[in-house]
């Protein structure tokens, strides 16, 4: 049976379907009514999406097959939200994405995802705040676990612990696609088999609880992907070689206890505690003179422990792994049945302006956004130190805004000192920004504005962009 939903739809304190064994989404379906129980099977059907947009509490009792994309958000800001696969014998399936993203709550959500089994070949986001102790991300079905997409495990602001689980704890699970850990913690507590990849993202930490019991084969790649991330081993009996990339920058390979010493053969690193000896594949390239046993600082949640941890304080000698897919961040919800699907990341080259400047004095960039026709608006100001751009978290700037009439936004930029200046404007479609009603927009006019401010001898370009948009019928 189909089951079609309006944008609209009345408010109603709990939804669920009974009568059913299947609820078919089969076009574009935004559905506001609050907490649900889904106790059919819910399939979501190719090019199509389906919103559920508020609701603290949401349970899928049958299986869940999304072949084109499933997004569970909350418009309203309330505490985290409970978002539960519970069904015994519930098999989730996706092909398409799965966004579940609880960025705008107050405290960190749970979202346990158990039943009998999950395959994943699209993507999958798991999103919740981390600063206020911890998002809760558990995907444990009792049977088959393979991912041959991408899944990531999303924590916004900062991270003040949090926890994340693939697979049950000595159980196996099979990785040939992409895990991304971004401001988080991951707990690796199952045997993880295939040939697939961990990034290991901004101030995150991947844990191996038990490498000996619980350990990753051979084609597993652990990359640590910023120089704010890490990997602890927990020092039980050493098993196979662990492959790593992405060491450097003085981010950290490190284990529970202290290191008695190490040593590198040109391709691998050997890190000796006691009687035990971890194998490390890093690869070629390393100058073993820029290796040092260091405090291990895994961060909030996992700890910082003395003369644990192994640093190399030279750049890292490999880009980013083939076999790593791309981590982009969670996409925006849909908020209207008439747009396209959104998209994660543009699709095509935004446009590029370049100006030489020959500028030699104070640094300065401002940028003014006034977009949103009501709800909230997030300006991020990324301000890299001289040397390190990712040893923290930027902060966030929250406005929230009433305006109801012309969108228009502005960006100035007059900052590099010497050199040229690459002034690059996303444009971004109706579709992908957030608006706390169905209403459409056109664009009017959009203005490139460049000028050049001179004081004695210095001169200072400064480039205006302007993007104009009204209301449409």
């Amino acid at each position: 049976m189909k089951v079609a939903f309006k944008s609209v739809v009345v408010s109603l304190i709990l939804v669920s379907w009974s009568q059913a064994a299947d609820l078919v989404i089969s076009k574009n379906t935004i559905l506001s009514t609050g907490d649900t129980l889904i106790k059919e099977n819910l399939i979501v059907n190719e090019d199509v999406f389906f919103s559920i947009d508020k609701g603290m509490t949401h349970n899928f009792y049958q299986d869940v097959r999304i072949n084109g994309k499933l997004f569970v958000t909350n418009k309203e800001v309330r505490t985290g939200m409970t978002i539960d696969v519970l069904g015994a014998n519930s098999a989730v399936v996706n092909t398409g994405w799965i966004v579940l993203d609880d960025g705008n709550a107050t405290s960190a959500p749970t979202f346990a995802w158990y039943g009998a089994s999950f395959e994943n070949s699209g993507e999958v986001w798991f999103a919740g705040i981390g600063n206020t102790g911890g998002s809760t991300f558990a995907i444990q079905p009792k049977g088959t676990f393979i991912n041959t997409g991408t899944i990531s495990l999303y924590q916004y602001n900062s991270r003040k612990g949090g926890t994340s689980h693939l697979g049950l704890d000595d159980r196996t699970i099979t990785n040939d696609g992409t895990v991304c850990i971004y401001q988080n913690i991951f707990f690796q507590a199952s045997i993880v088999k295939g040939s697939g990849c961990w990034d290991v993202g901004l101030d995150s930490n991947f844990w191996a609880t038990n490498v000996k019991t619980r350990y990753m084969s051979e084609g597993q790649l652990i990359y640590l992907s910023t120089t704010a991330s890490s990997i602890r081993i927990d020092t039980y009996p050493p098993n196979l070689p662990i492959h790593i990339a992405g060491w450097g920058n003085n981010n950290v390979i490190g284990l529970s206890t202290s290191i008695k010493s190490f040593r590198y053969d040109g391709t691998n690193l050997f890190i000796t505690h006691g009687s035990y000896t971890y194998q490390i594949v890093i690869g070629p390239g390393y100058d073993p003179a820029l290796m040092r046993i260091g405090q291990a600082t895994y961060g909030s949640g996992v700890g910082t422990i003395s003369n644990a941890g192994i640093l190399y304080s030279g750049p890292v000698p490999h880009g980013r792994p083939s076999q790593c897919n791309e981590c982009p961040p969670p996409p925006r919800a849909p908020t209207d049945t008439l747009e396209p699907t959104p998209t994660p990341t543009p699709t095509t080259s935004n446009s590029q302006t370049t100006i030489t400047s020959t500028w030699t004095g104070t640094t300065t960039t401002t940028v003014t956004d006034t977009d949103t026709a009501g709800g909230t608006d997030t300006v991020i100001v990324v301000v890299p130190s001289s040397t390190e751009t990712e040893s923290k978290s930027n902060p966030q700037t929250t406005i929230i805004s009433t305006w109801t009439g012309t969108v228009t936004e502005t960006v100035t930029v007059t900052e590099t000192v010497g050199g040229t200046e690459t002034v690059i404007i996303v444009v971004p479609s109706e579709t992908t920004r957030d608006r706390p009603t169905a209403t459409q927009y056109i664009t009017t006019a959009i203005t490139l504005t460049v000028t050049t401010t001179t004081t004695g001898t210095t001169t200072l370009p400064t480039t205006i962009v302007t993007l104009t948009k009204t209301k449409g019928t």
